[in-house]
């Protein structure tokens, strides 16, 4: 398998979609945004047309195996708990959006079979990568506040043991980056609907696993530090800040899978020294960084 997310890279700080812009925003050229997709899908496929240094397993190809040409295929991005299940017999029949298949009414992609690139957009909220060796699945999800009270991590692990019968405790994870607790204040109907999951103490525990290969895309490639998200809330009178990403970590650890299997990336999309899209920095005009699953063989 193969996974990542891409970053903003060298871009104008007063042009807010200038960059690696992976989404087709208004004032984005298409051509830029479509070259940088299939650069992406390329990078991610490579290991489809021969083995990598580190892996001494023969490429599909080299088994003589038939495999299909890779692919794009999004989601709508509704801000909700749904999942789909990609599959190639499908994108004939998907509904297009500037040329690329999409699942539509649904946060989260899921698939066991190879070729199929899942990608899902960002500009503050959170990424989450699975991953299962055995038996071999993953997939993508798109967990905004919305989405995360919705309990979308549940859903995508849930999906991924009802489709696959992937175990959550094989289940390899990688969460962020997003928006951090410091930039984002959120208000107090957002700290109820947090505080109904019932979470208990949900405070960062650093971790650290392999979530299959790393998305080499060069100077695209996300590189991000562990570090410490804090707490999920932190309430001052009637408003206070969200962690958006120990949120969804402790969602996934509440789903059964294991803290030492999950990986973050905290850097703060707004703030943080990675270049990534903000949309509370630069607002809707803003380009998107893209999270990236697919499996390879």
């Amino acid at each position: 398998a193969a996974a990542g997310v891409t970053r903003r890279g060298p871009h104008d700080p007063a042009i807010p979609w200038s960059g690696y812009n992976m989404g087709r925003t208004e004032q984005a050229d298409p051509a830029t945004v479509d070259a940088l997709r299939r650069r992406a899908l390329q990078e991610l496929s490579s290991p489809l047309l021969g083995p990598r240094a580190s892996c001494p397993q023969p490429s599909p190809l080299e088994r003589g195996l038939s495999c299909p040409q890779p692919s794009l295929v999004f989601t709508q991005q509704v801000h909700g708990p749904g999942v789909a299940v990609a599959r190639h017999a499908d994108l004939p029949s998907l509904p297009d959006f500037h040329g690329y298949p999409y699942y539509p009414g649904c946060d989260a992609l899921i698939t066991a079979e190879p070729a199929l690139a899942l990608t899902l957009f960002f500009a503050d909220c959170c990424p989450i990568i699975l991953y299962c060796p055995e038996p071999l699945c993953g997939g993508v999800a798109h967990a905004g506040w919305r989405g995360a009270v919705a309990d979308i991590a549940a859903s995508i692990v849930g999906a991924l043991r009802r489709e696959f019968g992937a175990p959550p405790e094989r289940m390899q994870a990688l969460v962020g980056p997003c928006i951090g607790a410091e930039c984002y204040p959120v208000g107090p109907e957002v700290l109820a609907a947090v505080e109904a999951l019932a979470l208990g103490n949900v405070g960062a525990v650093l971790a650290s696993g392999n979530v299959a290969a790393a998305l080499e895309l060069g100077d695209m490639g996300a590189a991000l530090e562990l570090g410490n998200v804090g707490a999920v809330t932190d309430r001052d009178g009637g408003a206070g800040h969200l962690d958006l990403l120990a949120l969804n970590v402790a969602l996934l650890e509440r789903s059964g899978v294991p803290s030492a299997h999950i990986r973050r990336l905290p850097d703060c999309t707004r703030c943080g020294p990675v270049p990534l899209f903000s949309w509370r920095r630069d607002g809707p005009t803003c380009g998107r960084h893209a999270a990236m699953f697919m499996l390879t063989g």
